[in-house]
This record gives C-alpha cells, structure tokens and sequence, in this order.
C-alpha cells in the first residue's frame, strides 16, 4: 500500500537499475578474452540478475509515467537478448575449460613462455651474455644502480 509518489520513486529506481543491469551484461560481452580468465565475470551472476528483472517487469510493470508499456516492451527484448548471449557465452567458457585441461594435461593461468636457444653456442670461458654487461649506455652495472658520476 505505497503511495504513489513512493511507488514512483520505486519504479525510478528499478527502471535505473535495470539500466545498469543490461549495461553491464552487455560490456562483460565485450570483454575479450574473458572466457579462458575463470572468475574475471560472473556470468552466472549476470544472468541471473538479468532474469530477476525481466520477472520482475512482467509482474509488476513500471508505472508509464515512469517506462511507457513500449519501453517495457524493449526492455524486456533486452534483457532477454543479453542474457541469452551471457547464457551462450557461459556454455562456451564452460566447453574451453573442459577441453583445456585435457589439451595440456593440466589447468595453467599463466601464459607460455618459450625458451630462447642462442644460434651459435658461446666461446669456451665464457658465458652466453659476457660482454653484454658494461656496454655503452649501461649505467646500472659496476656501479650499484646509479648512473655514471654519482656517488654512494
């Protein structure tokens, strides 16, 4: 039994917050690579709030001062919309996950890292970056990581 200036301030609030909620379903579509980053996005959560909007909007409209029934309408074709594309994202992240563990025999969050084999092997007594250390411009060996005419 809400007044109808709170029931409008209500329906304000709802109307932003749905906003929000279909703005942010949309821009966790547009993250790119998101789907091989486990837990960068609730996708589950999105939709799930998605969907709690949209029963909400079809039980209890706004009042149409606040969302005249077309814009109910349009919302509602949104949030259907973003939420079937989180929903398929969500199967798709789920099918790479499975798929993952069995291409690398195991799950890894870190990217691959090749390792370099130099072309020619080094001279005897030497090591692989002798000579590099010292060369002209580097100013942080021999002299504890200051540069050169300063003093410790």
């Amino acid at each position: 039994a809400d007044s109808p200036r709170v029931q409008r301030l209500k329906d304000l609030v709802l109307v932003r917050e749905l906003r929000a909620a279909v703005t942010s379903g949309e821009f966790a579509l547009r993250l790119h690579g998101a789907e091989q980053r486990p837990g960068l996005v609730d996708y589950e959560g999105l939709c799930g709030r998605l969907n709690r909007f949209q029963d909400r909007l079809e039980r209890q409209p706004p009042l149409p001062e606040v969302m005249p029934q077309d814009e109910v309408w349009k919302a509602l074709g949104d949030l259907q919309l973003t939420r079937d594309r989180l929903e398929e994202r969500l199967v798709e992240m789920t099918r790479v996950q499975r798929q993952a563990p069995a291409m690398s025999g195991g799950p890894s969050l870190l990217p691959a890292v090749e390792e370099e084999t130099p072309a020619t092997p080094p001279a005897a007594g030497t090591s692989a970056g002798a000579g590099v250390a010292g060369a002209a411009g580097d100013t942080t060996t021999g002299s504890g990581g200051r540069g050169a005419g300063e003093e410790a």
